[in-house]
């Protein structure tokens, strides 16, 4: 299922309802992701009054110098929409926006490189204020 040593082609994701959980990692996962690479993905939710949750299940990027970065709406340029720069190992954490839009980009430089992440994506109902924290 994971494995894939390029970015996804189709970094889009579309819900059309929250009962719905899809996947998201890194190339390469569980194995080391390449050097050198930045992979983007856009979510969206088409039903009303929700927002976007990311669950990460497994992260291990170098740290200080790899980095998984997160945003609210769908303008990756936006340095305002930032809900979480992410670097490291961590423990399983959830990020969530405060809209029904979510960025997501992976960046990786030419050093170390780790087995990296895979987390799961989800929409769910409620307006509210970003939420980064560890579950």
């Amino acid at each position: 299922m994971f494995k894939s040593g390029t970015c996804p082609s189709d970094n889009m994701m579309t819900f059309t309802n929250t009962q719905v959980r899809k996947l998201l990692w890194t190339p390469g996962y569980p194995t080391r992701y390449p050097a050198n690479i930045k992979c983007y993905w856009f979510i969206n939710s088409t039903v009303p009054n929700t927002r976007i949750s990311a669950y990460i299940q497994d992260f291990k990027l170098e740290s200080a110098y790899d980095w998984w970065t997160a945003g609210d709406g769908d303008n990756i340029k936006d340095s305002r929409s930032l809900l979480a720069k992410l670097s490291g190992d961590l423990e399983i954490t959830r990020v969530m926006s405060t809209s029904n839009k979510m960025w997501i980009e992976f960046k990786s430089d030419d050093r170390v490189n780790k087995a990296g992440f895979w987390l799961y994506i989800q929409p769910i109902a409620g307006k509210g204020k970003d939420i980064i924290e560890t579950v």
